[in-house]
């Protein structure tokens, strides 16, 4: 395998990899918008369920994001500023009065 074509397969790696983690935040962004509607219907098995969904998203994107070290800096931006909302919308769902989870 020549310089080229290990360039090449470590950047499709890395697109991968990004790829995979903003599908992810996604997710988890959408488990954060259930969670708060199931709380407001008050369905907490249900809002707990969603909660845990959106910790374990943190918990992937926390611990794949430092192999992105050649992720393209626009698709860096977006995964770390998704990330941030995330952590804002779970902390916003563990400190409204009747928290469906308090880590």
């Amino acid at each position: 395998m020549d310089d080229k074509e290990l360039k090449r397969l470590i950047a499709e790696s890395q697109k991968t990899l990004a790829d995979f983690l903003k599908a992810d935040l996604r997710l988890g962004l959408t488990f954060a918008q259930l969670a708060r509607t199931e709380a407001d219907m008050g369905d907490m098995p249900a809002a707990i369920h969603a909660c845990k969904k959106v910790c374990q998203v943190l918990d992937t994107v926390a611990r794949f994001l430092p192999r992105a070290a050649w992720v393209s800096s626009k698709d860096r931006k977006q995964i770390e500023t998704d990330f941030n909302r995330l952590k804002e919308l779970l902390a916003e769902l563990e400190s409204a009065p009747g928290a469906p989870v308090n880590n």
